[in-house]
């Protein structure tokens, strides 16, 4: 479990100590998963103050965010570790937690709250629209959209047939596919 000690501090030194902790604990634990290989590895990645979920939450940590963020990334680089992330609050009773690591349910985020257990899940949105109540600009022809890595390319091409003025900036590890013109 992440240290929640100092989690709502917005100190560089306490977030820096917890990217030690956590992260760089997390990212040996992988290497050493990895390497011995044979059996799955299942690891369930604990952290407080990741998420907003119902408004009442302190200041997010950062450093988790990053934890969750490494987690992610163990779970597609390494076939043979599986990986989930549960988000929990302050005021949630241990038993709900205990119980959210012994499932066996594949659910890779979780978030526990006093009033539920919130489950991350991808859904098809169309990016033209903005759900009322969230903050945010939806994408437009002023500035430049950024759309990061992994499908990237894939997030662009409607948004970009929809919006031809849109001005889009791809980013990713990789280097730029061939581009075609019509």
């Amino acid at each position: 479990m992440a240290d929640a000690e100092g989690a709502d501090s917005c100190d560089v030194h306490v977030q820096d100590r917890l990217v030690d902790r956590g992260v760089v604990g997390l990212w040996r634990l992988a290497h050493a998963l990895g390497d011995q290989g044979g059996d799955p590895h299942r690891i369930t990645v604990l952290a407080a103050h990741v998420n907003e979920m119902s408004g009442g939450e302190p200041q997010l940590a950062p450093a988790h965010s990053a934890l969750f963020g490494l987690a992610k990334v163990i779970g597609q680089e390494h076939t043979e570790i599986v990986c989930r992330c549960v988000d929990i609050a302050d005021d949630v009773r241990p038993w709900a937690w205990v119980g959210e690591n012994l499932c066996a349910d594949p659910v890779g985020q979780v978030a526990l709250r006093v009033e539920g257990r919130y489950v991350a899940e991808l859904v098809e949105a169309d990016p033209g629209l903005r759900r009322p109540g969230r903050r945010g600009r939806r994408a437009g022809p002023r500035g430049v959209n950024l759309i990061p890595g992994g499908p990237g390319l894939e997030v662009a091409r409607p948004l970009s047939a929809r919006q031809p003025a849109l001005k889009i900036a791809l980013v990713g590890r990789r280097a730029a596919p061939t581009v075609r013109t019509v």
